[in-house]
């Protein structure tokens, strides 16, 4: 009868222990791993059953129920081996050829041991019973056996193994179930040498309630800890939506009532031009407010959806960086704050990646930069070309420096995250989203770049982003500059880095170059240089310096030096604003700053060029004759359109959906129409469809006609849409009319 106790006790132990799996009473969803675990745990209560009652039958000699019973036995102990091999393969989860090999051996076992014991029926190869009912084992019960105790050992020694790779409490995980397998293989072995002692049914006992505790227990309170983690996440994630709606409330109503306002007060003194003019300024000033706005929410809820995408596309990064300047040059000016640009070892100036989020990203930090930084403060924008351990590819660190408000430590930790905004009676009245720099974040990762802050309150903000792009190598001959060989230049930059910038770039085309960081200093080394007859052929000299600035060091030095040397004036500022007192004072050449590798060579090797012809002045453009089909249903857009393309001599034909458009076009003659300017969205039949048909028709005049999307719909994957519909062009509303005059023309030349 020890059997029967024995199998009985387990049982109860096993449901009390497990009843939570083995009936969910939770009413959780089970994972793959935990119904793997249920089945091996009714794969053990059915070892039990068959356990117990053979004690009871044997005590009672029922020789006949006592071989069914038996040869059940057999078959729940392997199917128990079985169940808790792929428990094991489930929980591990590293798919190895290993684990494979473990799963199919273990179905194999399961499936000779129903063999076996179906012979068995027929011949005693694995047990038989005498005529007083006296159980006795055959050779087939220790191969059995053998095979069991190969299959723990391999799960146990695959799952030590795995072990030694993880950490925590997936290691105690991971030992539990290994060690459980170990304690199992000297249990049956112990049984091997007593076969009527209980062994194996208390091994399992066990080992279930420790597994129970140290397995099931511990993922379920790491669960419950992920699943707390995740609450109070989604909690925060909600907190900083109801303040980003606030904001956004607050944010949107300020533009809109400035342009509901002026606009009223626009229609009140419509006979005041002058007034009616500055109505309108401050109009489209709120209205790109309000745009920036709403294209940082369609932004941020592009990359949640995972709809951005990369456009990559040839940059020629002097050109980037200028347009940058120009960008934020208005700002810079209007706020009174200084302007530090300069590069460092940057000789790859070719390159390819997405061209807009890269100018998006630096765009975005420069906006945060000059918003936080009162009047009469420093930003330094610096450019950097890393080391790079790929032959094609450059690294890029754009360093953005500010002395403004800076930002607290804490803040920091959540700068990247969406809708977040650092609350201070500081920046409280600075508008924004709190979308930016998370923006610039998701763009930064989606480039395999980094982005990192330091910032202190009171401090200042120093923002580095590293970006790996393509070299884009262009086939052009180096040109050898044998003129300028040997040849001095002097720096003059109240900024450092600057001058030692330049001063490399120089050296390195064979000149000599020496630096000064004020005025008066360059005009005592010109005295220096002429006194031991080694004078300087070139100046590059900044504009705005303390103390003398450049415009009256040029005056002082062409005083000395005549008007031999080169004179070039660099300047982070509107050249337009220093041009007319340069060119009095003798400056020969004007430039930007940065100046790029290829910049400076260019302006070094003018004066040994021949000067080349003025390019001819841009005439106005003129399409008087030609004939526009506008598909458009909105009527504000209509007048607009209509407006302006009738101002540059076009005619115009207004349909309100895109059944009208390809209608009028049927019915027209062959040439009546030059091109098609084409919504998209629209009421009957869209654009894209409308594109469609009207590629589709006949007459190859008709289906051959210019057709440009001019839409709300601004994204990259629109744009291919319009490609593949058939459209030559895609421009993104509000009306751009320069770009639409401008495709136009390059579409009708």
């Amino acid at each position: 009868m020890t059997y029967s106790i024995i199998g009985i006790l387990a049982a109860i132990i096993e449901i009390i222990i497990n009843r939570d799996i083995l009936w969910n009473s939770d009413k959780e969803e089970l994972s793959e791993t935990q119904k793997c675990y249920r089945y091996f745990l009714w794969g053990v209560l059915a070892y039990y059953t068959t356990d117990a009652l053979w004690g009871i039958l044997e005590a009672n000699k029922l020789t006949t129920l006592l071989f069914i019973d038996t040869s059940l036995y057999f078959a729940a102990m392997a199917l128990a081996v079985l169940l808790w091999t792929r428990y094991v393969i489930s929980y591990l989860a590293a798919d190895s050829g290993f684990e494979k090999s473990l799963y199919y051996v273990g179905n194999v076992f399961f499936i000779l041991e129903i063999i076996v014991i179906i012979v068995n029926i027929f011949y005693p190869v694995l047990f038989w019973f005498d005529a007083n009912g006296d159980y006795h084992a055959s050779f087939a019960r220790y191969i059995t056996l053998a095979v069991q105790i190969i299959m723990f050992l391999m799960t146990s020694a695959y799952t030590l193994s795995v072990t030694a790779k993880s950490e925590g409490s997936v290691k105690r995980r991971h030992k539990t179930i290994g060690y459980f397998g170990i304690a199992m293989v000297v249990l049956i072995a112990v049984q091997v040498a007593y076969p009527l002692l209980p062994m194996y049914a208390m091994g399992y006992m066990l080992g279930t309630c420790l597994l129970h505790i140290f397995v099931v227990e511990d993922e379920k309170e790491e669960n419950r800890k992920e699943l707390n983690e995740a609450l109070l996440a989604a909690e925060k994630a909600n907190r900083a939506k109801t303040a980003f709606l606030n904001n956004m409330s607050h944010d949107i109503r300020t533009p809109m009532n400035a342009i509901v306002g002026f606009t009223s007060l626009a229609s009140t003194h419509i006979d005041n031009k002058e007034q009616v003019s500055d109505y309108l300024d401050k109009i489209a000033v709120s209205s790109q407010h309000l745009l920036s706005l709403i294209n940082d929410v369609l932004d941020m809820s592009r990359i949640e959806s995972g709809k951005m995408v990369l456009e990559e596309s040839e940059i020629h990064l002097p050109d980037l960086v200028h347009d940058l300047r120009t960008i934020i040059q208005p700002n810079i000016s209007a706020k009174n704050l200084e302007l530090f640009i300069d590069t460092e070892n940057v000789v790859h100036e070719d390159i390819i990646a997405d061209k807009l989020r890269l100018n998006q990203v630096l765009l975005n930090i420069l906006s945060n930069a000059m918003k936080f930084t009162p009047s009469g403060g420093k930003i330094w924008f610096r450019v950097i070309e890393m080391p790079s351990s790929f032959e094609d590819r450059a690294v890029f660190r754009f360093v953005i420096k500010d002395n403004g408000i800076g930002m607290s430590e804490e803040f920091q930790k959540t700068i990247f995250d969406a809708f977040t905004r650092e609350q201070t009676s500081t920046v409280s009245g600075i508008q924004g989203t709190g979308l930016g720099m998370s923006i610039t974040k998701s763009i930064v990762d989606m480039m395999n770049g980094t982005i990192e802050v330091e910032s202190a309150t009171n401090e200042g903000s120093t923002f580095t982003v590293e970006i790996p792009c393509k070299i884009n190598f262009i086939t052009e001959e180096e040109e050898e500059l044998t003129q300028l060989k040997d040849l001095r230049v002097l720096v003059v930059d109240d900024d450092s880095n600057s001058c030692l910038s330049l001063c490399g770039m120089i050296n390195d085309l064979g000149m000599r170059a020496d630096w000064s960081n004020k005025g008066k200093t360059a005009i005592e080394k010109t005295k220096e240089a002429i006194e031991k007859q080694d004078p300087y052929s070139y100046y590059i000299i900044d504009w705005i310096m303390p103390e003398v600035d450049g415009v009256d060091t040029v005056r002082e030095i062409r005083k000395l030096a005549g008007d031999t040397p080169t004179i070039i004036m660099v300047t982070a500022y509107d050249l337009a604003d220093v041009e007319q007192d340069g060119l009095q004072a003798g400056v020969n050449e004007f430039s930007s700053k940065p100046l790029f590798m290829s910049e400076l060579k260019a302006l070094l090797m003018r004066p040994y060029r021949e000067s080349s012809s003025e390019s001819a002045s841009l005439e106005k453009m003129d399409f008087t004759g030609c004939k526009i089909l506008l598909a458009e249903d909105n009527t504000m857009n209509q007048l607009i359109a209509e407006a302006v393309l009738k101002e540059y001599g076009f005619s115009v034909d207004i349909a309100t959906d895109g059944q009208i458009a390809v209608d009028m076009l049927k019915e027209a003659e062959a040439g009546t129409y030059d091109a098609v300017l084409m919504d998209i969205q629209m009421p009957n039949m869209d654009g894209y469809e409308a594109t469609r048909q009207i590629r589709a028709m006949d007459d190859p005049a008709k289906n051959s006609i210019p057709i440009i999307a001019v839409t709300a719909n601004a994204f990259e994957e629109d744009r291919k849409l319009a490609e593949e519909a058939g459209m030559n062009g895609h421009l993104a509303k509000p009306y751009d009319i320069p770009k639409i005059l401008e495709t136009l023309q390059e579409l009708l030349k």
